[in-house]
């Protein structure tokens, strides 16, 4: 296949995401993923407990794992995370190997099969994405299998200018490197998938994945909560010590708040449709946009036209309304009032 996108390394996915931000479309037939055959974890603790055996409060979490992954496969293949409608033929494509080594308990974890058996669900789903959308959301699941769900999200930053920086950084080391660069490329992916112009199905399909995966992770993280530490192998290293392993099953992934919220934001573009204006706004003093919605019909026009002359004279707007935030980050905003911003003395 002459346009086939081979994606084997975080500078592929990077390549890859970098042609997506820059509007190429690209067909899920068009890629072929192969990271690794195997993640692992390797559990260190309890020489009784974690030396090649497997504890039952580890056999639950197993199973857990299994659950969740069977569960975001069911959202891909056919809207829906109810295991009543799995078949048999997707149990077995998906059943996930668990080897275990002597030394410590050392669980591998054979994801390449799995992996494939999500692009062939995508490729035959026929729900309202587009065929790029369908492409990175293959990309964004099989990094988050191969280690970047155990990296907390930070998308106060942007994904060109940081990956840049990563690149002349040399005094990062080669494990901080490869987990930024995960980060980075996995939060780049889900801020695509959660802009504005991705269709509904995009967005509500990377929300599951990412709600399941992170799951399936603390199913196992909760089954060994006494370990000492827990080594992820996978498309990079990572370590988590006491501290990590109780954080990260007290709060898996960051959850979405509604808050009510006066902000003061630069408008960068405006777009008008039926009744309503979708507003693409960047809070002062950060480098993010997010969509902020304008009901026409419940705010007068003497509000709505400060948007258009904020937007022609580069001046800032204070926006009132119920903001969805993550991790401090803004995602969306309905806003109910609009007024310009008072000025410090």
């Amino acid at each position: 296949m002459d346009n086939q996108i081979d994606i084997s390394s975080l500078s592929d996915v990077s390549e890859f995401l970098e042609r997506v931000q820059k509007g190429q479309q690209i067909s899920i037939n068009d890629i072929k993923i192969d990271f690794v055959n195997h993640v692992s974890f390797k559990i260190y603790g309890d020489p009784d407990r974690y030396n090649g055996t497997i504890p039952s409060s580890l056999a639950q979490g197993m199973c857990e794992f299994q659950t969740e992954l069977y569960k975001a496969f069911m959202l891909v293949r056919r809207e829906t995370d109810n295991l009543k409608h799995l078949k048999d033929s997707d149990r077995k494509e998906l059943e996930i190997i668990f080897k275990v080594e002597p030394g410590c308990t050392d669980l591998l974890v054979a994801i390449k099969d799995v992996i494939d058996s999500f692009g062939v669900a995508f490729e035959r789903s026929t729900q309202g994405m587009t065929g790029t959308e369908k492409a990175i959301c293959l990309v964004l699941i099989s990094l988050i299998l191969t280690g970047a769900w155990l990296i907390k999200s930070r998308q106060k930053d942007r994904h060109i200018e940081k990956m840049k920086q990563l690149e002349i950084d040399e005094g990062l080391n080669d494990t901080n490197s490869q987990t930024e660069q995960m980060r980075l490329l996995k939060d780049g992916m889900v801020e695509v998938l959660s802009a504005h112009t991705a269709t509904a199905a995009a967005r509500e399909i990377s929300e599951g994945i990412q709600s399941h995966t992170s799951n399936a992770v603390v199913g196992v993280l909760k089954g060994v909560s006494d370990a000492d530490r827990v080594e992820f192998n996978g498309m990079a290293k990572i370590e988590l010590d006491k501290r990590d392993i109780a954080e990260m099953i007290r709060n898996p992934r960051e959850k979405l708040s509604n808050k009510e919220l006066t902000e003061e934001v630069e408008i960068e573009g405006i777009k008008k449709s039926d009744g309503k204006l979708t507003v693409t706004c960047k809070k002062v003093g950060t480098d993010y946009t997010f969509p902020a919605y304008v009901v026409t019909d419940f705010i007068d026009k003497d509000e709505t036209d400060l948007l258009y002359e904020s937007m022609k004279l580069s001046d800032s707007i204070s926006l009132f309304g119920d903001y969805k935030v993550r991790s401090g980050i803004i995602e969306s905003a309905m806003i109910s009032r609009i007024s310009t911003p008072i000025k410090g003395c």
